[in-house]
């Protein structure tokens, strides 16, 4: 699901199914995206810079929505998430009630991606480098101690970056060339022949398609 202002997904488990969740006191004028799953509600917000609405309409709209959660599912786990902008920490567990577990800045010295929850589930939480360029991290919460965290390795690949002209070169050449010529004297052994048309073929490649380095992040999660 993808919200106005910033970014937003859903992800279901296959062992657990998720819907979304529409309050009734729902507003448009809100990035605020719910989600159901089983026994657990999490709200997705993006509080923009410069909002169109003000900030007391948004702590009023957020405790309608856990009011009823409340009411409707008082065994529910909520955790709230998302973008903050400079909305105060304080304000928000004091107004909705949850507690704050993001304790390390998310962007520069602020902590403006955080997660609120109704109880501490989260045992580890890590601010990583984000995978889209910008000067926002990530925020991972994992209610296992012993997950462990991203690792980011950098390998180096070679690729052939063909302009026009050595295209048009490299057809021109290998049409004039008689591959039965190449094959003459050969026996029927399959792998032969096709290891004496690999070495021609690389080699023309070698001639007209000059190589390139391309620098490669690999970013691997280790369970």
């Amino acid at each position: 699901m993808k919200l106005r202002g910033g970014g937003g997904a859903r992800c279901d488990s296959s062992s657990q199914q998720a819907t979304v969740s529409r309050p009734s006191a729902d507003n448009s004028k809100f990035e605020l995206l719910w989600i159901c799953a089983s026994s657990m509600f999490v709200g997705a917000l993006f509080h923009p810079p410069k909002p169109l609405y003000q900030t007391e309409a948004l702590l009023n709209q957020l405790e309608l929505n856990l009011d009823q959660i409340g009411l409707e599912f008082p065994a529910a786990t909520v955790v709230l998430c998302g973008d903050f902008y400079h909305l105060s920490d304080e304000i928000m567990c004091k107004r909705v009630g949850l507690l704050s577990i993001v304790k390390h800045p998310t962007c520069h010295q602020l902590i403006l991606d955080r997660i609120y929850v109704s109880s501490p589930i989260y045992s580890v939480i890590r601010i990583v480098t984000s995978f889209v360029r910008g000067d926002r991290n990530a925020v991972i919460a994992y209610t296992d101690q012993g997950q462990c965290p991203w690792v980011k390795t950098s390998i180096q690949l070679i690729y052939r970056c063909k302009t026009p002209s050595q295209h048009a070169s490299f057809l021109q050449y290998s049409a004039s060339i008689d591959f039965n010529l190449v094959f003459t004297g050969s026996d029927t052994d399959v792998q032969l022949q096709f290891d004496i048309f690999y070495s021609v073929a690389l080699n023309l490649l070698d001639t007209f398609i000059l190589n390139h380095l391309l620098l490669l992040l690999v970013v691997t999660l280790h369970m």
